[in-house]
């Protein structure tokens, strides 16, 4: 039994955002900013006012970029995943993310015809291959 991230182990979140074509470090479409409390409503006065006081960057953790980079992969492939982990670990923030980076890919690639990524550029063939031939 494997996790699925040894081939990572070694590399750091920089590279991580560099694989998923990502410089920004930071999830297309995402806030960049969040309520890990869940007490205020962004959405008002207050809860501008509270955010910009008590602040707090939304960001994936070293394990979630790693996972989202594997869900890109398979997504490209073809191939299912299944996220087994512990309550708490962020699965829901990596569907989530791969959703939004599945979008930013699709229209990164109408707008200038190519993907912004290794990742992406790399599994175009694999995908394309594998599609054609089901």
């Amino acid at each position: 039994w494997f996790e699925g991230m040894e081939q990572y182990n070694n590399r750091s979140e920089d590279n991580l955002w560099t694989i998923l074509g990502l410089l920004e470090k930071q999830i297309p479409f995402f806030n960049l900013l969040h309520d890990p409390y869940g007490n205020c409503d962004p959405w008002t006065e207050d809860g501008q006012a509270w955010l910009k006081e008590k602040r707090k960057p939304l960001a994936l953790h070293w394990h979630q970029l790693v996972g989202l980079i594997k869900m890109v992969k398979n997504a490209f492939c073809g191939i299912p995943v299944l996220l087994m982990d512990e309550v708490g670990l962020g699965k829901t923030i990596q569907v989530t993310a791969l959703i939004a980076v599945l979008s930013f890919y699709c229209e990164l690639n109408a707008m200038h015809n190519h993907f912004p990524s290794k990742i992406g550029r790399s599994l175009l063939l694999k995908f394309l291959l594998h599609w054609r031939s089901n």
